[in-house]
């Protein structure tokens, strides 16, 4: 989803110093990084993350119920997103998808446009979410 992100442990990226974090990933100006799981079984939701609140690994991992500091997470820089799709892919087909959010909004509608579908093409027989920044890229 996005190119400039990173997989590395949780407990690295709470390594760094809030003064002076050295961060795995380039803000590129953000003061946010989307941290997400690196697991189908998603133990916590992905999200936006202020450098505050990566200061602290256990309070952390007690405010999402996690045990293994080792866990793998994606880092990566804070992108804008204009519309997320759920995508069923199987033998790299892709059976069906939905969007259901548009701007931060709920939007419910079958079928996605053939730019999302060509970047969820590359993902094999796993459910797979696609996301389209507002430069009409997939991300």
């Amino acid at each position: 989803m996005n190119a400039e992100g990173q997989i590395l442990p949780l407990s690295e990226l709470f390594s760094s110093n809030i003064d002076n974090p050295q961060l795995p990933v380039d803000l590129q100006g953000s003061k946010h990084l989307f941290i997400r799981p690196n697991s189908p079984l998603k133990p916590f939701a992905g999200g936006l993350y202020s450098l505050r609140e990566l200061t602290n690994l256990d309070n952390f991992m007690k405010r999402h119920y996690l045990e293994d500091p080792n866990l793998l997470v994606v880092v990566a820089p804070e992108k804008p997103i204009e519309a997320e799709w759920q995508v069923i892919i199987a033998r790299g087909q892709v059976l069906c998808a939905s969007q259901y959010r548009q701007f931060r909004e709920p939007c419910y509608q079958s079928g996605m446009p053939e730019r999302v579908q060509q970047g969820s093409k590359g993902t094999k027989g796993q459910r797979s979410r696609s996301r389209q920044a507002n430069k009409g890229r997939v991300e």
